[in-house]
């Protein structure tokens, strides 16, 4: 039912024991690895082979591997824009979340796939959901000093809420001073307009941040 990528046959199957997710054929593959062969068709970018394994039947495309991963992740991990635009076109998922809590636009951001990225804040997807680090996207890309992902996302601020916490309720520029990562904290200000007297949880502003972690060129970037 997996490899067929018949959702309704695979939950009858499984809901009520969901040990037998276990379960092995022939050559040792579980449920998830068979969810998983179709994923790399996500990840490859051929479109009429994706087209071929998912077009009969397009809730095929809620099918998780075993990172709790589905095409679209997978897709958007690529940049693998043809084939994100066709699982839009079949009104697929962008908010569902893997093992990790990670959305495909999170998976878009930490591979710096910012073709991928661009077209998803363009539908636009929830920016706010929250990975289980208590990240958004906007958080993640601060956090990895993604610059150009930054950039990108600064397009579509007007769907980005630059002031939502994340863990400790710190925003995007708590983690810039935090991390010293002076680019993100100058893109956050002055494309994002994000507020330097948020104060997080512990009633930290950024600029605390800053001189707590001896983040020298964000203090200055608060400064000018």
């Amino acid at each position: 039912a997996a490899e067929a990528g018949n959702l309704d046959d695979f939950k009858s199957l499984y809901q009520a024991d969901n040990t037998r997710l276990l379960l092995q054929d022939g050559k040792g593959r579980t449920a998830a690895h068979q969810a998983a062969s179709r994923n790399r068709a996500a990840e490859a970018g051929n479109l009429d082979d994706f087209k071929s394994l998912y077009q009969a039947d397009n809730t095929r495309l809620l099918l998780q591997d075993g990172k709790g991963r589905t095409a679209a992740h997978q897709a958007a991990s690529r940049n693998r824009v043809n084939i994100l635009r066709y699982i839009r076109d079949q009104n697929g998922d962008f908010n569902i979340k893997d093992n990790a809590g990670n959305t495909p636009i999170h998976m878009a951001v930490e591979c710096d796939s910012r073709d991928a990225l661009e077209f998803l804040l363009s539908i636009p997807v929830d920016t706010s959901i929250l990975n289980d680090k208590k990240q958004a996207p906007v958080h993640l890309a601060t956090e990895l000093n993604r610059v150009e992902a930054l950039r990108v996302m600064g397009k579509y601020r007007n769907v980005i809420d630059i002031q939502q916490g994340g863990e400790h309720g710190r925003t995007a520029l708590h983690l810039a001073a935090i991390y010293d990562h002076e680019e993100c904290a100058r893109i956050l200000i002055t494309e994002f307009d994000a507020c330097p007297r948020k104060a997080c949880n512990n009633g930290y502003y950024p600029i605390h941040e800053a001189a707590k972690n001896a983040s020298s060129k964000t203090m200055e970037v608060f400064l000018q």
